[in-house]
């Protein structure tokens, strides 16, 4: 799911913390606070009355073009970098300086955004053999008030051996993304490949920069902008939920899904760009954890949307007192 630097024996040593939840959510009533505290406090200060999104485009292997006419290379002043809001109307709209870096700033707002990248290619990513095809992408982000959030993003052409043949088989480039985003939901980070001959976005939930199904999320992407129609297509204004909190008791990685137990037991369903920390009272934000049996009897904090079946995920802590 995400890229996990705390992966077999540190991920084991992290959780054995996590451990002894009695099944009812009783010993933290206020640890969905402590770790929304922790989040905004990570978050570098932006001028009062004000949101900002700040961050970095890096293109491997991509070659940007105009009017089918190559830019200079590294010229990242094609690039139109846009905030909009879910209705998709646009905040603020910028272009990377030649490094890659971007800003915007948009007046105290709605809590949810997305940003959007848009730019000409001279690769044929839609397998007509012609080239000049136009690349975007779309993310997420959750803004906070006088605060400064952060989304980076890498794009370059997915290696053969880096994907099942079996996803790729259809005319069309694979697009690797690498994405990092530090927001008011805290740290998340995520690898996926977006397949333009099968309109498709595949999501490493295992963690092994290894594209597969069953092992990963492959969902449907008919605009081929790297978000999963489904859940682009629920995106709320606000995160105005109050955290679930309870204790894992099950989970099942062919479905990406756990459930966690409060007074009652909830099945969680786990969104594209969702991640699952590691949050201790006292050191704060400690890690990416995978999805993984070994997370059953951990104590957590989840904040999602309700379905008709248990919960969408957009975030999964740990917490540990």
């Amino acid at each position: 799911m995400c890229r996990h630097w705390l992966i077999g024996l540190m991920a084991l040593v992290l959780l054995a913390g996590c451990k002894g939840g009695s099944g009812v959510a009783s010993e933290s009533l206020d640890a969905g606070q402590l770790v929304n505290n922790e989040s905004l406090a990570r978050l570098p200060d932006a001028e009062e009355g004000t949101a900002v999104v700040r961050g970095t485009l890096t293109l491997i292997d991509l070659t940007i073009i105009t009017q089918s006419v190559a830019s200079q290379v590294g010229d990242l002043s094609q690039v139109q970098v846009r905030l909009v809001d879910p209705e998709d109307d646009i905040l603020a709209e910028t272009s990377p300086d030649q490094v890659g870096f971007y800003e915007l700033a948009v007046p105290v707002g709605p809590t949810n955004a997305k940003v959007n990248f848009e730019f000409l290619v001279e690769e044929d990513l839609n397998g007509d053999a012609q080239g000049g095809d136009i690349l975007a992408q779309t993310l997420p982000i959750t803004l906070a008030p006088n605060k400064v959030v952060r989304l980076d993003l890498t794009l370059s052409i997915a290696l053969e051996e880096s994907y099942d043949q079996i996803l790729g088989q259809a005319t069309g480039a694979v697009i690797q993304a690498r994405y990092s985003a530090l927001d008011a939901y805290g740290l998340h980070e995520d690898l996926y490949a977006l397949f333009y001959g099968t309109a498709q976005v595949v999501y490493d939930r295992d963690g092994d920069e290894f594209f597969e199904r069953g092992e990963d999320l492959a969902l449907v992407d008919n605009d081929l902008n790297g978000w999963a129609d489904q859940y682009e297509l629920i995106f709320p204004a606000t995160n105005a939920l109050e955290p679930l909190e309870g204790t894992i008791v099950a989970v099942n990685l062919g479905q990406q899904t756990l459930t966690i137990r409060t007074t009652a037991d909830i099945l969680v369903q786990l969104q594209p760009f969702a991640s699952i920390e590691v949050f201790s009272e006292r050191q704060g934000f400690i890690g990416f954890v995978p999805l993984d049996p070994s997370l059953v009897g951990s104590d957590a904090v989840i904040w999602g949307t309700p379905t008709a079946t248990g919960l969408d995920a957009t975030r999964v802590v740990i917490t540990q007192s």
